[in-house]
């Protein structure tokens, strides 16, 4: 079960706390169907027609693609509607110059003719009406009519957005938890890693090794689940202390630490290239996450969640959460709003304590040796010129642990919360409890769910709206939560969050806040690598920024200069980043697999926590075109793919009419951000792309992970002394000054190289030993 309670158990409590009928939901296992085909005896004299009659489809008419055209082009009009409005801040008829509310002048008294033969005075024309606040400014605008439209049929569509949307879960009276604070300090100890109630000693008996999974939408997490599965195949998974997500990384990573479905059945088998022939291409394994993607359908589950919301003003999880949740966790029995998370593995029995203070299911991790997850979200301050600040959820606390006591109107960070007792009013006095042995009694507005923790993580329009209009937080799915830091205990009600790239996609540096001192990195770069250093930077500013190395010419990300972004995220040397791009440029022109390793000192950074001194070996997998992978697959895969990049097939023509679309593979592997529908064979292909391109630094991820276990590195807990991270386009012999790591688990190359900061070849690995490995 997913769950400390089961289902009937589950079911019974959320009816006496929500007032609903308790609906038991079945386990995953009971949902597969098997079906035993038997062929029919022919009776005596009757023989077989010599051949089984075929018909042609049909290719015009209500045919297939005919219904994903007029779909996906009703939903592209709809959401550009909604698009132009929210830019322009006012409704379409408002911008065709039609005044709102007062009708369109049909009914207007039209002049006549007195039997004088002047015109009749009109009547006095009432004042004008006094308009609406804000928030009800959009039910007169189109979007509004439009929503109001939709509302009835909503109701009917099979999507949670309608009537079976669940509710969430608020404790009745005070809940008292733990908080830790003075999480910027020096010497600050995580709870994990701690000799407290909440360590998990299994995770120091590991390396010091963690994963990072970028975001990207659906392009990320099918990355994703490729380089996860080979990493699980290979036994490094196993070893790793975190695994740290951002985005569609972290839908991924959602499901993937706390579904208690089969790792085997959740991930799927590899498949070489060679053997990826069409029919293998479109099968998907049941119960795989693989299946979960082609399966997912977030645009709809968004339109009919956005009508709830609308209509019913509803100011919980908004529709995007909503519709993630949906579409990656609920079908491994993860995606339940009324529910909270805990792990097992903690020295105290932690999840015991929390199951008896609330009594609210609980999804666990900490089992299946899988890696202490954490999911990337930002907070969003619009007043300040930052705009984006670091947030974590894992299964133990919630939290911003880097301080901002600078930051308007109120401080952020600090510390963290445990998930029970985040989104809710200040606590009324402040503690001082650094190792979490102190907790706090709050009024929780409601418990953040899984679900919401992964939509806030990814909530990418939220991110570059800086958190939407007030009163259009509905419209934009802009997540709003009650907020106090863990400094003064001051706080904000409905404060804004976003996806966690508005301060880093390639979510590297939560395990760099740890002192982690060898890393695997997946990116889900969208960009060729085909032009030069100066335009990758700028196309994948999310890695170039962490060098230090934004193109100043490129002008504002999001709301922020790029001056201001290369010191938010830099905590590598900027002289780095050219000898990255150069590896990188060489790997992918000689056909081979986008895979680069670096030895590289970790600057002080105060924004991001991150309190630099060390040396990390940051192994970075990234998704780019791999020639000899393609060479290797059977020619009729080959023939598919080279006639949707020549746009000849019928999917190409859809994709290029609607952005949202993904059906064919005329961008593969670069697809669009925003394409959120994948055919099987996009899945399939896509994420065995990933398995293939990390066997190919499979020796290196072994010895990696063969470093026995210890502490993180000496100035990996706590910020740095000096404010602010090393500005941008620092010497070289200033940014390499950090010293090397102590920890084990550094690499293969050893953590003191004597070109630290250079990139070093990778070596090979064939891919078909994976699934021998782990038979």
């Amino acid at each position: 079960m997913a769950a400390l309670a089961t289902a009937p158990a589950r079911a019974a409590l959320q009816a006496s706390t929500s007032g609903r009928p308790a609906v038991a939901r079945p386990a995953l296992a009971s949902r597969q169907r098997v079906v035993v085909p038997r062929a029919a005896k022919l009776p005596a004299g009757v023989s077989a027609p010599p051949r089984t009659p075929t018909t042609p489809l049909a290719r015009f008419g209500f045919v297939q693609w005919a219904e994903k055209i007029n779909s996906r082009a009703a939903m592209l009009g709809f959401f550009g509607i909604l698009l132009v409005e929210a830019l322009a801040g006012k409704g379409v008829f408002e911008l065709a110059g039609f005044t709102v509310g007062q009708g369109l002048g049909f009914d207007a008294p039209r002049r006549r003719l007195g039997a004088a033969g002047g015109p009749l005075p009109l009547p006095p024309v009432p004042p004008p009406p006094v308009p609406p606040p804000p928030m009800a400014r959009p039910a007169a605008c189109t979007v509004g009519l439009l929503l109001l439209a939709l509302a009835q049929p909503a109701a009917a569509l099979p999507i949670k957005g309608g009537a079976a949307r669940e509710a969430v879960f608020t404790p009745r009276g005070n809940v008292s938890a733990r908080v830790w604070t003075n999480a910027s300090a020096p010497g600050f100890v995580w709870p994990e890693l701690s000799d407290t109630e909440f360590g998990m000693p299994a995770l120091l008996r590991r390396p010091n090794l963690g994963i990072a999974l970028s975001g990207g939408g659906m392009r990320a997490t099918t990355l994703a689940l490729g380089w996860v599965r080979a990493l699980w195949q290979m036994g490094v998974l196993q070893r790793a202390r975190y695994l740290a997500s951002n985005s569609g990384g972290s839908w991924f990573n959602g499901a993937f630490s706390f579904t208690q479905a089969p790792l085997r059945q959740f991930l799927g088998p590899y498949v070489p290239p060679q053997n990826l022939t069409l029919a293998v291409a479109g099968a998907l394994p049941w119960g795989s996450y693989a299946a979960a993607i082609s399966d997912a359908q977030p645009v709809l589950d968004i339109v009919g969640s956005t009508v709830v919301d609308a209509v019913s003003a509803r100011e919980d999880v908004r529709a995007w959460s909503d519709a993630i949740g949906e579409a990656f966790l609920e079908p491994f029995g993860v995606g339940d709003h009324a529910s909270s998370v805990t792990t097992l593995g903690t020295r105290g029995r932690v999840h015991e304590r929390v199951a008896a203070e609330v009594p609210v299911p609980l999804l666990t991790a900490g089992t299946q040796e899988r890696p202490f997850p954490i999911l990337l979200g930002s907070l969003i301050l619009r007043n300040d010129s930052r705009v984006f600040f670091p947030f974590e959820f894992t299964p133990l606390y919630f939290g911003s642990p880097p301080l901002a006591a600078d930051a308007r109107p109120v401080a952020v960070g600090g510390g963290m919360v445990e998930p029970l007792g985040f989104n809710s009013a200040p606590p009324g006095a402040g503690v001082v409890s650094p190792d979490g042995s102190k907790s706090v009694s709050v009024a929780s507005d409601y418990v953040v769910s899984l679900a919401q923790a992964v939509g806030v993580s990814s909530s990418f329009v939220a991110q570059k709206t800086r958190g939407g209009r007030e009163g259009r937080e509905e419209l934009l799915s802009v997540e709003e939560l009650d907020y106090w830091n863990q400094y003064d205990f001051r706080g904000t009600e409905d404060a804004h969050f976003a996806d966690g790239g508005g301060h880093d996609n390639t979510a590297i540096t939560p395990l760099l806040r740890r002192g982690v001192t060898a890393i695997i990195a997946g990116c889900a770069t969208s960009c060729a690598t085909s032009t030069n250093a100066t335009d990758y930077a700028a196309c994948q500013w999310d890695i170039s920024g962490l060098f230090g190395a934004i193109p100043l010419a490129m002008g504002p990300i999001d709301g922020v200069e790029p001056a201001v972004y290369n010191k938010m995220l830099q905590v590598f040397p900027t002289s780095a980043y050219a000898q990255f791009y150069a590896a990188l440029r060489a790997r992918t022109a000689a056909g081979g697999a986008a895979v680069v390793r670096q030895a590289l000192p970790v600057l002080p950074n105060a924004h991001l926590g991150v309190a630099g001194g060390f040396t990390t070996t940051l192994l970075w997998l990234l998704n780019a075109p791999t020639p000899s992978w393609e060479a290797a697959l059977p020619d009729e895969t080959r023939e598919l793919l080279a006639r949707h990049r020549g746009g000849k097939a019928l999917a190409a023509k859809v994709d290029r009419i609607n952005p949202l679309a993904a059906s064919s593979l005329k961008d593969f592997p670069l697809i669009s951000t925003f394409a959120m529908d994948y055919t099987p064979q996009l899945t399939q292909l896509l994420s065995q792309l990933a398995s293939w391109t990390a066997t190919q630094a499979g020796a290196d991820m072994r010895a990696m992970a063969a470093g026995g276990g210890g502490a993180p590195a000496a100035g990996g807990g706590g910020a740095p002394a000096a404010a602010g991270g090393a500005a941008a386009g620092a010497p070289a012999q200033q940014a390499g000054s950090g010293a090397p790591a102590a920890a084990g688990g550094a690499g293969p190359a050893g953590a003191a190289a004597a070109k630290p900061a250079a990139a070093a070849p990778v070596a090979g690995a064939p891919g078909a030993a994976l699934n021998a490995s782990r038979a």
